[in-house]
């Protein structure tokens, strides 16, 4: 019965351990672009002004750019109708038999809950941040790179410093989406 209880116990701490690792928190500053182009480094916020048929409310997404150093990298936030999801990749997808699938069939992976949520400011002591403040303006295109791919598909919670509120902080559920040379249009080089 001690072997049992013990047993048990460690798979608990081994799955709290595993769950603890598997959220990773970026913390940032955003401001709003200037003009119609990303010409000057910065972390910027831009929410969409239409919403798709699968999102209950416009997607939000920060980029992470400086042209100089060809950096564009990209964090995405959108809270999605489950249901409509399903339902919009079932019509895109056939199973093995050719056969086209039904939204029961379709799975929607953790990544792609995104959630918005307040905690208490205090709750940033408890875990680990990457601070892109502090990281992005000695980055290059390469560390940039090796830095935040490791996030793709990884669930994660992006803190803009613009949203905390007292002794309240907001985090917003995002997918690590892109990493890429940053390239101006010809006519602004």
């Amino acid at each position: 019965m001690k072997k049992v209880i013990l047993l048990v116990f460690l798979i608990i701490s081994s799955y709290q351990l595993f769950a603890q690792d598997s959220v990773y928190y970026v913390i940032l500053t955003s401001q709003k672009l200037k003009g119609e182009y990303y010409t000057e480094d910065g972390i910027y916020r831009h929410k969409m002004k239409e919403v798709s048929d699968e999102e209950k409310k416009p997607s939000i997404f920060f980029h992470i750019v400086s042209p100089d150093r060809r950096i564009f990298e990209t964090f995405y936030h959108a809270e999605y109708d489950v249901e409509k999801l399903k339902a919009f990749r079932a019509k895109r997808t056939l199973g093995f038999d050719g056969r086209i699938i039904s939204p029961e069939e379709i799975s929607v992976s953790p990544e792609e809950i995104m959630d918005i949520k307040e905690v208490p400011l205090s709750f940033l002591d408890t875990v680990t941040l990457i601070d892109l403040d502090k990281e992005f303006p000695t980055m290059t295109y390469e560390s940039a790179k090796a830095r935040l791919e490791p996030l793709r598909g990884k669930k994660i919670y992006l803190i803009d410093r613009n949203d905390i509120k007292g002794k309240k902080a907001t985090l917003i559920g995002v997918k690590y989406i892109t990493s890429r040379p940053c390239v101006l249009p010809a006519e602004l080089l």
